[in-house]
């Protein structure tokens, strides 16, 4: 197995661990929606950051389209690009 791929098992399996508690405790704070949402983000920004590090990619790409994703998740009333069955 390449470093890649077990490094996306690894990277998935913390990510899980680590997503769902702090989205529950965030809730609390934000509400459910806006928290899981955040979280998500941010374990999408890690993947990014890691997937960007491998292909030995400058950081500065990942810019504009985690901070389109960040956007639809903060704007109220937006849930089909994350929650698609409501």
């Amino acid at each position: 197995m390449n470093p890649q791929a077990r490094g996306t098992i690894v990277y998935g399996l913390i990510s899980a661990a680590v997503v769902w508690p702090s989205a529950v405790l965030f809730a609390l704070v934000m509400g459910w929606a806006t928290a899981f949402k955040l979280m998500l983000w941010a374990s999408m920004t890690g993947y990014a950051v890691l997937l960007a590090y491998w292909s030995k990619k400058p950081k500065v790409v990942l810019i504009f389209p985690l901070a389109l994703l960040l956007g639809s998740a903060l704007w109220p009333g937006i849930r089909g690009a994350f929650f698609s069955w409501y």
